[in-house]
């Protein structure tokens, strides 16, 4: 996954061919998150490494 990118989910469902409700249903029942806090957790973990990473070369 590339944080910096967007993942709205109707280009998502468009890319893989199907609606956006239920694009949201697979991704929920196999996640169990919705496809945007989903995003969100992921581009604040990678905040958070980049921030790790960045105060490590700091020290």
């Amino acid at each position: 996954m590339t944080p910096a990118l967007e993942y709205d989910a109707p280009t998502v469902a468009q890319e893989l061919g199907m609606s956006v409700s239920k694009l949201n249903r697979v991704f929920r029942a196999m996640y169990a998150a919705s496809l945007h806090s989903y995003v969100q957790d992921k581009r604040l973990e990678c905040g958070a490494k980049a921030a790790h990473f960045f105060y490590l070369n700091f020290l």
